[in-house]
């Protein structure tokens, strides 16, 4: 058996030090920006961001003991189907937008919520500016599923420590029926 030299799970991997879904994940991160305005990631810049989700995922989740978890709400993220439209499926964020420098692997709904700004300013909305009670819907989510959703988002990033496990499951069901 070999491990993986990003995520270390181990698991037999035939001419390559990496898994599978790394390699993949890699391979998404310097297709970033490829048919938009974005910059590219490069494969140095989403290992770390690999690492990092890893090890978020292994402090938050005893079962399954590897995966990986979105930078900004902690929930667990799909990897397996690299043709998931899936909200929860693991996209690269820029930290900073275009900033090739610092990126993190998120859900596609939360990269997709955050868009244009940078990792401060998309707290802070979430946090102090966003309305959970405006009639909106995201992706195909009814009204209250989205109200149940953003209200949900806005417990897990204002670190409400008493309901944020509820509130990462919330998202993560939610997040799991939306469809790109």
């Amino acid at each position: 058996m070999i491990y993986c030299d990003v995520c270390s799970v181990q698991q037999p991997i035939l001419r390559s030090r990496r898994c599978e879904t790394c390699k993949r994940l890699i391979t998404q991160a310097s297709n970033t920006g490829a048919t938009g305005s974005r910059t590219s990631i490069p494969a140095a810049i989403a290992v770390v961001a690999i690492r990092e989700s890893v090890e978020l995922h292994a402090s938050i989740y005893p079962s399954p003991p590897h995966g990986y978890a979105c930078h900004y709400t902690q929930i667990q993220l799909e990897t397996e189907n690299a043709k998931s439209r899936l909200g929860s499926y693991g996209s690269f964020d820029h930290t900073v937008p275009n900033d090739a420098g610092r990126a993190v692997l998120c859900s596609r709904i939360i990269n997709d919520i955050k868009g244009w700004m940078t990792d401060t300013e998309f707290y802070q909305f979430v946090c102090d500016t966003l309305d959970v009670h405006a009639p909106r819907k995201i992706h195909g989510l009814t009204i209250p599923q989205t109200h149940e959703f953003l209200v949900a988002l806005k417990e897990i990033m204002s670190n409400d420590s008493e309901s944020i496990a509820n509130a990462r499951d919330t998202v993560h069901r939610l997040s799991g029926t939306i469809l790109y």
